[in-house]
């Protein structure tokens, strides 16, 4: 019998003269979306990553797998089966998002200056997020004003 930890004496390998017995393998939960998730089989040592199913999300391009489900970018490259214990893997997508600037009465200060600019959000299994942005300064000027900031919409106080 072959053990990992001598505490526990859990068997992770049965040794028969030459022949080796190992279990046949972990089962992986690959959670593609919010009630929908495929199963595989992965043997012991092998990557869960390299053996994951192709995940697709309509309007999002798939970016990688992560161990849980928050909507970050920062996925795994490997996720190696060293236990027998189950293992839920989440799928994180992404979607470029259009941002416009409205000038609200304004005139762009520039000609050709940027009216709009572009960021991610990214999804995962009912949660998003964008990622950090930065909001560039107003392109636009206003007879007798001036700019004091940004807000979401005409009705709402702008952010300083």
């Amino acid at each position: 019998l072959c053990y990992e930890d001598e505490t526990t004496k859990r068997v992770t390998r049965i040794f028969v003269g030459e022949d080796r017995v190992y279990a046949a393998g972990v089962k992986v939960t690959y959670q593609i979306d919010t009630g929908y998730s495929l199963e595989r089989t992965v043997p012991d040592r092998e990557d869960a990553i390299a053996a994951a199913p192709d995940a697709a999300l309509e309007g999002y391009t798939f970016v990688g797998w992560r161990q849980d489900d928050s909507p970050e970018k920062k996925v795994l490259t490997e996720y190696i089966i060293t236990s027998e214990e189950p293992v839920t893997l989440y799928a994180v997508f992404k979607k470029q998002m259009t941002i416009g600037l409205m000038p609200n009465g304004g005139t762009l200060a520039e000609t050709g200056a940027a009216e709009s600019f572009t960021a991610y959000c990214y999804y995962n299994n009912g949660n998003s997020q964008s990622e950090p942005t930065t909001i560039p300064a107003s392109p636009y000027t206003r007879k007798n004003m001036s700019f004091c900031g940004w807000s979401i919409d005409s009705l709402s106080t702008p952010s300083y």
